[in-house]
């Protein structure tokens, strides 16, 4: 990578998040809706309202791609949870997870 060219400064670029969003189909109804895949903001980015505004992007892009049902997964313990639920997100399945040890050969 060459030095830039003298009287011009190289913008540094950083990334605070980010997010993927799209379509999904409900297996046993066949409903499209609009996915919300992932969402991420960086730890030193947090707590400065970038979750929401990727949120808010998210869910717009989706609205226009004429989705009228947006979904998420998130896990039980994740503080974004009370994030989501300011957007009308709801709980709407619960998943179970049990861990055992496993069986010796």
């Amino acid at each position: 990578m060459h030095p830039p060219p003298k009287g011009k400064q190289e913008t540094p670029t950083s990334i605070s998040g980010g997010g993927s969003f799209g379509a999904s189909q409900d297996p046993l109804s066949e409903k499209r809706y609009g996915f919300i895949y992932e969402l991420f903001v960086l730890e030193e980015f947090r707590g400065k309202g970038m979750a929401r505004k990727l949120i808010e992007a998210g869910i717009e892009h989706l609205k226009q791609d004429g989705y009228s049902e947006v979904r998420l997964r998130v896990y039980a313990e994740n503080q974004a949870m009370k994030l989501y639920e300011t957007f009308g997100f709801k709980q709407k399945t619960i998943i179970m997870s049990v861990n055992y040890p496993p069986l010796k050969a």
